[in-house]
């Protein structure tokens, strides 16, 4: 299974009413296995299933005047964000 941490750049493809979206975000918290991040954290008021592995929450335009949306995506879907050197 695929490791990222807090801070880290990532993409991913997101697929709703027939057209899919590319998404980049910041990794802004670890989920541990068996937990969904509502039990994980009281900052992140996101109901779901816990899952049988780590997973994550993702923020997807957020700056430091604007909070930006969170995802949490399947991990797999879930590509690290090269650097340009």
């Amino acid at each position: 299974m695929k490791k990222f941490s807090v801070g880290q750049d990532v993409t991913w493809s997101s697929s709703s009413n027939g057209s899919t979206t590319a998404k980049v975000g910041v990794v802004v918290a670890v989920i541990p296995a068996g937990k969904s991040p509502d039990e994980a954290t009281w900052r992140l008021h996101m109901p779901g299933s816990p899952r049988d592995h780590d997973s994550y929450v993702i923020n997807v335009g957020g700056t430091e005047k604007r909070r930006g949306k969170n995802y949490w995506p399947h991990v797999w879907r879930l590509k690290a964000v090269e650097v340009a050197a």
